[in-house]
């Protein structure tokens, strides 16, 4: 390879996204001309609370040599996770290294994961409870965590709206409020 002064690098464009599941993430970086010398860059992962220290993409900050040609594509290696939670964004930043400058305007790109995962179910244990007069009994509430063959976590809160009505009770035969979240 040879050495060009001068030469500047820049994101194709400034950003881009797909589903988490079946998505290419890349970022094309251009080089004004063809080059050899390296650019650098940085990850900069950006999340809510709700997914925080499951990371999405396997993609550490590096620097990237285009070998002679004037694009390159910066693979993100998006991680298949099962774990239905809010879009996530990954900022990736260039940075000079050698000789190459970087277009200070066209200097960052934002990936969006968009999640899709399958909503999670919800589903009563039983469908009905019998109890003797006087006595309690809890009702439970399962998660169905099965995303095909595959288990899969919750990583957003989850509220549950429910409300209890006389079959052949009163309002006297229960000790619970009649509804809640």
């Amino acid at each position: 390879g040879h050495l060009l002064f001068g030469v500047e690098a820049w994101f194709k464009t400034s950003s881009g996204q797909g589903n988490e599941n079946t998505a290419q993430a890349f970022a094309t970086i251009e080089y004004s001309e063809a080059s050899s010398s390296n650019v650098g860059y940085a990850i900069m992962p950006t999340s809510t609370a709700s997914n925080t220290g499951y990371t999405d993409f396997a993609l550490e900050s590096g620097s990237i040599s285009p070998n002679d040609i004037d694009t390159v594509d910066l693979n993100l290696q998006v991680v298949l996770d099962y774990r239905y939670e809010a879009n996530e964004t990954i900022v990736i930043q260039l940075s000079s290294v050698g000789s190459v400058k970087v277009d200070e305007d066209r200097n960052t790109f934002t990936w969006t994961i968009l999640n899709d995962d399958e909503v999670p179910k919800i589903s009563f244990s039983s469908p009905t409870y019998t109890d003797d007069e006087g006595d309690s009994e809890p009702i439970y509430i399962e998660l169905d965590n099965e995303a095909g063959s595959y288990p899969y976590v919750v990583g957003l809160p989850v509220t549950i709206d429910w409300a209890i009505t006389n079959g052949t009770t009163g309002d006297g035969d229960h000790n619970v409020v009649g509804s809640g979240n």
